[in-house]
């Protein structure tokens, strides 16, 4: 399981062409940076999974989860070894669907059917603590756009702290900039049916095209109606060109392809 979590990360990082974000194509250190990136997070996947196991089996109670404390770690892991500032919703998704998929595993249920539950339990029950951790992770890397974000709707280190605001909330707020962070209990719907609509995909690298030109459709950023490579790779250029960047979808790719990953253990990478 966590082997095709950790596959779907690096072919959402890599494969080519996802206009506007980064793909292995891109004559540029970004690349080797952002594969680097998904390397060093793939090591915080297996913590976050027997996390989210343990809680749904009862050894484990929600405010000791240390979620948010896993993603700040995984934000600062990204800023200090691979010397680039984190796609923040694209580390938290790949922190956070592991931890999903162990409660799944503990509950004994496939993760679809208990998406809800273990959304609930693993972001909304865990208290201010794990907000709080992951704002001293956006703010240790600089992420002053997304700390703006949260402030402006209520969400300061000292209104979270007074509210008990859960890592939820934080989560639907910064869904709004970034979809990567659709983990939550007003996003996951859309991601199920993304994941839905790119189930027979041929390969793994398949599914991550087709969720970012669905994504790229929904979000109203460019029309895509030829899919050929060349037709996407010049979207690629047209868009760069304009200094447009399509990163904040990625996490919503990983999060749809890795959905995908689990429930057809037997499709090829690529």
């Amino acid at each position: 399981m966590l082997e095709r979590l950790k596959l779907a990360l690096v072919l959402t990082v890599v494969t080519p062409v996802k206009p506007g974000a980064v793909h292995r194509l891109l004559e540029s250190l970004v690349v080797e940076r952002r594969i680097a990136e998904a390397v060093l997070v793939s090591e915080f996947m297996e913590e976050a999974y027997r996390r989210g196991e343990e809680l749904a089996q009862g050894k484990r109670d929600a405010r000791s989860l240390g979620l948010g404390r896993l993603v700040a770690d995984a934000y600062r892991k990204v800023f200090e070894a691979a010397d680039v500032k984190p796609v923040y919703g694209l580390d938290a998704a790949a922190v956070v669907l592991p931890a999903l998929a162990g409660y799944a595993a503990g509950a004994r249920r496939d993760l679809r059917s208990v998406l809800s539950q273990a959304i609930t339990a693993i972001l909304y029950r865990g208290g201010s603590k794990d907000t709080l951790d992951f704002i001293d992770g956006l703010e240790a890397v600089g992420a002053s756009d997304l700390l703006l974000e949260l402030e402006n709707a209520g969400l300061s280190r000292r209104m979270v702290s007074l509210e008990d605001r859960p890592l939820g909330d934080a989560f639907e707020v910064l869904y709004g900039v970034d979809r990567g962070f659709a983990l939550n209990l007003k996003g996951y719907s859309g991601l199920l049916r993304l994941a839905s609509g790119v189930r027979q995909a041929k390969s793994l690298a398949a599914a991550v095209v087709a969720s970012f030109i669905e994504a790229l459709r929904a979000e109203g950023l460019a029309e895509v109606r030829d899919l050929s490579f060349r037709s996407l790779a010049r979207l690629d250029r047209e868009l760069r060109a304009r200094g447009a960047s399509t990163d904040g979808l990625l996490g919503l790719v990983f999060a749809s392809t890795a959905i995908v990953a689990m429930e057809r253990p037997d499709l090829p990478p690529a």
